[in-house]
């Protein structure tokens, strides 16, 4: 009996322990709001959000990422042996989908599925005289993913470092409202004709009967001809509409597989296949596939060289343009190339696909950069190329090798008393001569141009100030109407104008004076504070300071500075 229970606790005490030094979120919920700043981001989203998840009790931790359009949102369980952390995954699903009319309207959630997922195979597929632009280079990607979704043992096939497909609705005429249309009737109309939700299923005796909407878009063509009503009046889409359908090229990401701009196909096995069999068919495959296409590469291979992998990433101080991180990964590339590196992978402005524990897939940045360098030299190789970022590179901070330097956390529940102190802690850093190096995880905020709206004017002609904001919203950055499905891809149908223009030259039609308006009338531009990024953890607002060098020294100024007007923590390394 004695025995049994020293074997609990120590099993227990294992548990806990690994819990302890498990960095690992539990649980991970992903949401999207198209063109929303990272502060309303955090507003719409990421608030309403935590208040749910607050309310369960086995919840230990919340930290939040809000950006542009996004947001990551990491959950921390409690430490209690046999836990079930399905459960637990399957009430916060249902709590969020039940609350889902507070977050905000049109918010996208997703519960990350392929959190603990890790790649066996990243299969390189890269530029060549048979894809001269990134459209032909992806869909030479797709076609690849295609043909590895063939494959028996297969799971996850994805495409990494790649851009949504998007099919543009661009306003014919600048003055959307000449033809007397809104976007909102224009977006009830298409919604009405390509319903995307499912209504159920009824069982008879020998049947199953789904109750889902066979008329949705099923392709470019199936949307030009489509028929929308407007007053009366039947309209074909592309009679009102230049019809377009894009790859965009990414902006702040790319793929360099030795010194080509590519694609990675990130490819895992079903569980319990056998790894023998699955490697084999991957390599036949890619035989097949570069007779067929060319420029094809297994470049990670879980199974036959994991070994002879070093994986390798920087970080760039805080407002380094993702230009600038490119040309240091590009002199990187120098650099391996004169050291008779072969084969090497860059991932600029984003992380890789996860291909073992450590290697963790986060929120993108334009001052990240990753390498998968296939070496059999891989301690060599791992110092040199530390001492040559270190030697020519006086802000990059190497994961592999990072200096213990001070960590600061400061929060604060109000926003406003927290930027303050933010950026009063920034002076007061500036003022020790001893620090050389600091910098905080929000980024550097930027001056944006607001919006303000007379809405007393507006609303005497009839116009709402949603109005006004959706009009400018559509044409600026587009406004999504629809998507519809190629495969298990998802592409948005989105209404946008072609090109910039002075948004005083632009006009909005007001049905209650019957005549069109000019936007100007109604707006004032103003300069207006974004922040990149918006941290929250436990309901707090937080920054993490990192500062070098690390001595007793600094140490005691810093928390001279700390110890009368912040609430914060020295973080452990």
């Amino acid at each position: 009996m004695n025995k049994f229970l020293v074997f609990i606790l120590i099993f227990v005490f294992i548990f806990l322990l690994y819990k302890k030094e498990n960095e690992t979120p539990d649980i991970r919920i992903n949401s999207f709001l198209m063109n929303n700043t990272a502060a309303s981001v955090d507003k719409k989203i990421t608030r309403p959000i935590e208040k749910i998840l607050f309310q369960i009790g086995e919840i230990e931790d919340i930290k939040s990422e809000s950006v542009y359009e996004k947001n990551i949102i990491d959950i921390y369980l409690k430490n209690k042996p046999f836990l079930n952390k399905g459960e637990i995954k399957d009430e916060i699903m249902r709590d969020i989908l039940l609350e889902k009319e507070k977050i905000g309207t049109g918010a996208e959630i997703l519960f990350d599925e392929n959190f603990d997922e890790i790649y066996d195979v990243l299969i390189g597929v890269v530029s060549d005289n048979n894809a001269k632009d990134y459209g032909e280079l992806y869909k030479k990607a797709e076609n690849i993913k295609d043909e590895f979704l063939k494959l028996k043992r297969r799971n996850k096939v994805k495409i990494k470092g790649d851009e949504e497909q998007t099919l543009y609705l661009f306003y014919k005429s600048p003055y959307f409202s000449n033809l007397k249309l809104t976007n909102d009737a224009i977006k009830k109309e298409i919604s009405n004709i390509n319903a995307n939700f499912g209504g159920g299923y009824y069982e008879t005796e020998n049947n199953i009967v789904e109750l889902n909407s066979l008329n949705k878009f099923q392709s470019m063509e199936d949307i030009e001809k489509r028929i929308i009503n407007i007053e009366g009046k039947p309209i074909k889409l592309e009679d009102i509409f230049e019809i377009e359908k894009t790859v965009k090229i990414p902006k702040t990401k790319l793929t360099l597989i030795n010194g080509k701009r590519g694609l990675i196909v990130a490819v895992s096995k079903t569980k319990g296949a056998n790894g023998f069999l699955f490697n084999r068919e991957v390599s036949k495959l890619v035989k097949k596939l570069n007779e067929k296409y060319g420029g094809v590469e297994i470049i990670y291979n879980k199974k036959l060289f994991q070994n002879d992998i070093l994986y390798f990433e920087i970080l760039a101080n805080n407002g380094t343009s993702f230009a600038e991180t490119k040309n240091i990964v590009m002199k990187g590339e120098k650099f391996l190339q004169e050291n008779k590196i072969k084969n090497y992978t860059a991932f600029v402005g984003y992380f890789p696909p996860k291909i073992n524990s450590k290697v963790f897939e986060g929120v993108e940045k334009p001052n990240f950069a990753a390498f998968v360098i296939k070496t059999k030299d891989k301690n060599k190789i791992k110092t040199k190329f530390e001492n040559f970022f270190k030697n020519n590179f006086a802000i990059i901070q190497i994961k592999t090798n990072y200096k213990n330097p001070i960590k600061v956390k400061i929060s604060n529940r109000n926003f406003d008393n927290f930027i303050k102190q933010k950026e009063n802690l920034k002076k007061e850093l500036e003022k020790v001569s001893e620090i050389a190096f600091f910098s905080d995880n929000w980024g550097s905020e930027t001056f944006s141009q607001g919006i303000k709206v007379n809405e007393n004017l507006a609303v005497l002609n009839g116009i709402s100030p949603v109005e006004i904001f959706n009009f400018l919203n559509g044409f600026y950055n587009g406004i999504t109407l629809t998507y519809y499905f190629k495969d298990d891809v998802k592409i948005p149908v989105v209404l946008k104008g072609r090109e910039f223009v002075d948004i005083n030259s632009l006009a909005i039609y007001s049905n209650k004076v019957k005549k069109i308006i000019p936007i100007g009338e109604f707006v004032k531009i103003e300069p207006k504070l974004i922040y990149p990024k918006i941290l929250r953890s436990n309901n707090e607002y937080y920054a993490i300071f990192v500062i070098e060098p690390n001595n007793v020294q600094v140490k005691r100024k810093i928390k001279q500075i700390l110890k009368n007007n912040y609430n914060y923590e020295i973080l452990k390394n």
